[in-house]
């Protein structure tokens, strides 16, 4: 996924399985429940099934995260 500069994955946004975020390239805003971080190119993120959360791009350039769904959804 690419988020350009300022775009963001809309709030509220949670999921039956869990998630596994890695950030390839730019700076992430996150917020997991209640807690919130930023995370740079080589950082993981684990999102539990049902936990509410929110994915910013807070850098300049566009950000480009992999992430991955445990069980898939399609």
């Amino acid at each position: 996924m690419t988020l350009d500069v300022g775009q963001d994955t809309g709030e509220g946004d949670v999921h039956s399985g869990d998630q596994i975020i890695y950030v390839v390239e730019g700076k992430a805003f996150l917020r997991l429940g209640k807690e919130e971080a930023v995370a740079e190119a080589g950082t993981v993120i684990t999102i539990p099934a049902g936990t509410h959360h929110y994915v910013r791009n807070e850098g300049d350039i566009p950000l480009f995260i992999l992430t991955v769904y445990a069980p898939p959804v399609f």
